[in-house]
């Protein structure tokens, strides 16, 4: 991991952690973290299927999130046994949790983003309620 992240993420070996700016540009930044802590972990064959799911989980949270002092929070826990991550997002609008939308028309624009996670967590995801907000969460395995 870049030393120029390293001085703005906790890190302890199994968990990276950080707050992003609530802003469509932290996305990208944050799946650049994930790719290298994957890297890092010995866990690259789960690259795409992680990344897949934080760009959805941010990418709500960044969009949808109308509480709290304008950052959004990461965590990358590598799971026990060395097997798997799991990713989570943080923000402070515990009014406003997610669900799945029914199935959509194959036109629509919207409306994907919780399917591709159940897709890529293979239904191993889910939202916690927090005093600070809530945390929306997936575990990718191999």
């Amino acid at each position: 991991m870049s030393s120029e992240r390293l001085r703005h993420a906790v890190c302890d070996g199994e968990t990276v952690a950080q707050q992003w700016p609530q802003s469509a540009a932290s996305v990208r930044s944050a799946r650049g973290q994930l790719r290298e802590t994957l890297q890092l972990w010995g866990l690259v064959e789960l690259v795409d299927d992680s990344t897949l799911v934080l760009s959805e989980l941010l990418s709500n949270a960044v969009e949808h999130s109308r509480n709290g002092d304008g950052t959004v929070g990461t965590r990358f826990r590598r799971l026990a046994g060395g097997c798997g991550v799991r990713i989570e997002v943080h923000d402070a609008d515990a009014a406003r949790l997610p669900r799945m939308s029914p199935a959509t028309d194959c036109d629509d624009l919207r409306g994907r983003g919780l399917r591709i996670v159940n897709a890529c967590t293979r239904r191993n995801w889910g939202v916690d309620v927090t005093s600070e907000g809530k945390a929306v969460w997936g575990e990718v395995e191999q």
